[in-house]
């Protein structure tokens, strides 16, 4: 009777444990489940809630590594894991919401085997995350631009009509003056007349350089679409074949920075289509590991004696402001018949 009830004691001993070790298994399960979902609440969904999440996913048992993918439109997805994967027992789940593919999870799995239903719970949070993070991104780049626009038309609307109404007085000037006094040509007057004219014109034509960039629209909810959607706009104002290498993910990039970058590139595109006379323009977007982001415009055109005046062009002034807001280093290369290659690198700080 003693064995009996020994063996019933150990019985009821192991079964408890078990018991003990599901609840503990359960609790933790809904432990992290909560800690993950508390990442949602955050006002800004960033990179790092992403990364909190992915360290969750890594602290349930039988999950051995993880490596997350957020996909990217156009450019280079961005990716983050925990763990070191050695090739055993891999499975991949895809990210997904109302039918769109958003990235996916990869996971290696040890013993004992980890909660197929917590890893799907996961998965589901994740591609909240990663749609929650995307719509408030677009969100914010809306916002942008309509404070642009709201600008662009304020200039449009006061000092551009200003500078029409005196190019048109200056014209009236010069033939009003010609009338009563006769021809002015070679004389000190039509000397100062003609550089009224010509500081009038170069005003208005900078004047619309800069409306035009305060109208620049990001439609897309990435930096990669936004940049191909703007260069192939450019594309149809020029017979050269515009190349794009983009390596950059745009999950780190805050709008500031992505309108910043995207005005650099149009500018200098579009110096290297009225200056340049190229067969090639080439956009590189590069990130380095140490989140260093370089950014690269060359053309295989006429190029320039960089001591010209050309360097001081509008364009080229306007460039090296935007690169200072970025605190990024800005040069310009070239030389005549070598074409020309312009370059900013900068240090990413704020991520999206």
């Amino acid at each position: 009777m003693a064995d009996d009830l020994g063996k019933l004691y150990r019985g009821l001993e192991d079964a408890v444990n078990e018991k003990t070790h599901k609840l503990q298994h359960a609790h933790q399960s809904l432990e992290v489940l909560y800690q993950s979902s508390q990442e949602l609440t955050a006002t800004r969904i960033s990179h790092e809630n992403f990364r909190a999440i992915l360290s969750y996913i890594y602290s349930i048992e039988g999950i051995t590594a993880v490596e997350l993918q957020v996909s990217e439109v156009e450019g280079t997805p961005w990716i983050a894991s925990e763990g070191q994967f050695n090739g055993n027992s891999e499975r991949v789940k895809a990210l997904k919401l109302d039918g769109e593919i958003l990235g996916q999870l990869r996971y290696q799995i040890g013993l004992p085997c980890p909660d197929e239903q917590l890893v799907d719970n996961f998965v589901q949070i994740l591609a909240r995350a990663v749609y929650y993070n995307k719509s408030q991104r677009q969100t914010e780049q809306l916002i942008l631009m309509e404070e642009r626009a709201t600008i662009a038309r304020e200039l449009h609307d006061s000092l551009a009509q200003s500078l029409s109404y005196l190019k048109i007085q200056v014209t009236l000037l010069n033939r009003s003056i010609s009338k009563e006094f006769g021809s002015l040509e070679g004389s000190r007057s039509a000397v100062v007349l003609n550089d009224i004219r010509e500081g009038l014109d170069n005003a208005y034509i900078q004047l619309r350089e800069l409306l035009t960039t305060f109208r620049l629209s990001i439609k897309e909810g990435t930096f990669g679409e936004a940049l191909t959607e703007m260069l192939n706009q450019l594309d149809s104002q020029t017979s050269a074949e515009i190349a794009l290498d983009n390596q950059m993910s745009s999950l780190e990039l805050g709008a500031n920075e992505q309108v910043h970058i995207l005005q650099l590139i149009r500018e200098a595109v579009l110096n290297a289509i009225k200056h340049a006379q190229a067969s090639k323009i080439q956009v590189s977007c590069l990130e380095e590991d140490n989140a260093v982001v370089t950014v690269k415009i060359s053309d295989d055109g006429v190029g320039f004696e960089q001591a010209m005046e050309k360097l001081d062009h509008y364009g080229m002034s306007i460039m090296q402001e935007r690169a200072a807001r970025l605190n990024a280093d800005f040069s310009v290369h070239s030389a005549r018949e070598q074409g020309c290659e312009v370059r900013f690198t900068f240090q990413r700080t704020y991520a999206a």
